[in-house]
């Protein structure tokens, strides 16, 4: 299956792919304002989500925590990404797994000589000792690889790139590209694979802006060498919204990042390549892991490979922050595997101010963005978990001089939770605790603001807000752990609450199993008057399941209804099992109506 950018216009995109969630709204023709001061932005989404409450109660900025941003790669010499808050490299690894940047180094020249002449053309070799004798190079294209490395308005160049055996015979180790396209590599400063050496190179282009790229594999044999770049911008967009520290301050500036490029030049990548890379995140450490891509088409209500792999990694302790997708506001529209069950799937909503700032617009409340997917899975279970602000400044490659640019979509409202989740996680170590992914969603149920209109099936439980989430996690308790609930769902078998589009519920059994050693007793209340259960309590014994009857007293008026069927022990502070009811009563079209509403 191949994941497809849908680009930053609607017309682009490709029903059978996956796109990177990004949505320019000036690209549909609705002006932006200029941007004069990239860091006022990105204030206002800290403040629409309350990040001052989180740094009140703990003076963290992301230290000691590791993101990885799995997108189209990042610019390795963007001023705000090279290091964090007490001076450490903030890119600590970076790895291509596309099959763009790859050149053969299918030539070998004696390293005795200090000219090599090729196809009638001499270069100048560098002059480092190879322990074989022997140098093997190649040329990075432009015209093959589809990007302008050198910044000249054409594709035309291509430039020398020798790998040599500095250390052990044979085992090629160090890389020189002609980045100044003068066909002398004596100048120029060696290259060995990033995670080792923290060495990128720059082609300086003609307006004061550069092109940066890493060594992401070199093969020992020197047959071949793979760079890492970020043509697209949109890793680089995601990372600083994250992590960023200089001009633009990311939610976690003090925060590490590891970079996978699994998006080509085209936005599109494969199945296979995405889940190796969360895999290789996972292997490297990272705490918190950033999916602003997904995959539409998705028949499996979020039971696929890619869930599955997410949903595994989680139980490790991992988070992941995934967009819920772009192609709102219809119902279902949600992309994977931001549907997995362990994510963190973020949609995007703006405030006020952010309206103001941007756009110049006086909105009274905040509203969705209208691009936001939205759920809920097919089987019921609720995505996404929450929004969160969806457009910001931020960091931008230096290709295009300034370094940065503002971006809307589930893209940018994923990295502001998942720099959130780095403070929190930075805090939590901090006073001697640790939370996992159920954990975290048990906090955002209570600690989510709710927004004016909209529905839990739009917006999950609300607007993120990181002060009262912290607050939640630090003094929640931890019955909710104790209870699972499912419906029958005549599709899937089951599911995690019920989503009804073709038929009117009557009424429906929802099934509670008891996963403690002891028996308890539920109390079941809902959210909802047309929502009822038929038991106002449950008796559950250990490791037991009981059923619930609920019974279904829709308005008469067609529309969209949601509600929530909860539980909680009388000790409980809070609902200890929450199950989400989405059911749709539609317009009836027919003759003595003239087939209209």
């Amino acid at each position: 299956v191949a994941y497809q950018s849908a680009g930053a216009a609607a017309g682009t995109r490709d029903v059978f792919g996956i796109s990177f969630m990004d949505q320019r709204l000036e690209e549909e023709d609705e002006p932006a304002l200029p941007v004069t001061d990239p860091a006022e932005r990105l204030t206002a989404t800290k403040k629409a989500m309350n990040l001052a409450g989180l740094l009140r109660d703990a003076q963290v900025d992301g230290r000691g925590q590791v993101i990885a941003i799995i997108d189209s790669g990042v610019d390795p010499g963007h001023p705000d990404l090279r290091e964090t808050t007490n001076g450490r490299t903030k890119i600590i690894g970076w790895r291509n797994f596309t099959d763009e940047g790859k050149v053969e180094l299918s030539f070998t020249v004696p390293a005795s000589g200090s000219v090599l002449s090729h196809q009638g053309v001499s270069y100048r070799l560098p002059g480092v000792a190879s322990k074989s004798g022997v140098l093997r190079f190649g040329f990075l294209e432009e015209e093959s690889q589809g990007v302008d490395f050198n910044l000249d308005g054409d594709l035309t160049d291509r430039f020398l790139v020798v790998a040599v055996d500095s250390r052990t015979a044979g085992v090629y180790d160090r890389v020189f590209l002609d980045t100044e396209g003068d066909r002398d590599l004596s100048n120029e400063t060696p290259l060995e694979p990033y995670d080792s050496s923290r060495t990128y190179a720059t082609f300086k282009g003609p307006f004061g802006n550069s092109f940066n790229l890493v060594v992401s594999h070199l093969d020992p044999a020197g047959t071949a060498v793979v760079f890492g770049y970020d043509q697209l911008g949109h890793g680089t967009q995601v990372a600083g919204i994250a992590a960023a520290n200089g001009v633009l301050q990311g939610v976690a500036p003090g925060a590490r990042l590891l970079v996978a490029k699994v998006l080509d030049r085209e936005g599109t990548t494969q199945w296979e390549q995405l889940a190796e890379a969360i895999r290789w995140a996972a292997a490297e450490g990272a705490d918190v892991i950033n999916l602003s891509l997904g995959y539409y088409r998705d028949e499996t209500s979020g039971n696929n490979t890619l869930t599955k792999l997410v949903d595994d990694l989680s139980e490790q302790g991992i988070i992941f922050t995934i967009a819920a997708g772009n192609e709102g506001p219809g119902l279902g529209t949600l992309a994977t595997p931001g549907n997995a069950k362990s994510a963190i799937s973020v949609g995007a909503y703006i405030t006020p101010e952010m309206w103001r700032i941007d756009y110049g617009y006086e909105v009274a409340n905040p509203t969705l963005w209208y691009f936001s997917s939205a759920g809920p899975r097919q089987d019921g279970f609720m995505v996404p978990t929450v929004v969160a602000p969806g457009s910001a400044v931020s960091t931008w490659p230096l290709t295009a001089g300034t370094g940065y640019r503002r971006g809307e979509g589930t893209s940018i409202a994923a990295p502001h939770v998942a720099g959130a989740v780095a403070l929190m996680r930075q805090a939590a170590e901090e006073r001697g605790f640790a939370f996992d992914w159920r954990d975290l969603k048990q906090a955002l149920a209570s600690a989510s603001q709710s927004l004016p209109g909209m529905t839990a099936a739009e917006v999950g439980y609300g607007a993120f807000d990181a002060g009262r989430t912290w607050r939640e996690l630090r003094y929640q308790e931890a019955s909710y752990k104790l209870f699972r609930g499912y419906a029958y769902n005549r599709r899937l078998g089951f599911g995690e609450g019920l989503f009804s589009r073709e038929v009117m519920p009557g009424d429906v059994p929802y099934y509670v199993i008891n996963q403690g050693d002891r028996e308890e007793i539920i109390f079941w209340s809902a959210t909802a008057e047309w929502l009822k259960p038929l038991f106002q309590m449950t008796s559950l014994p250990a490791g037991g399941r009981r059923e619930l009857p609920v019974e279904y007293v829709l308005p008469q008026d067609p529309g969209l209804y949601t509600g929530w069927l909860e539980g909680r022990l009388l000790t409980s502070t809070g609902a200890d099992i929450r199950l989400l009811t989405t059911v749709i009563k539609p317009y009836l079209l027919h003759r003595e109506n003239m087939y209209r509403q």
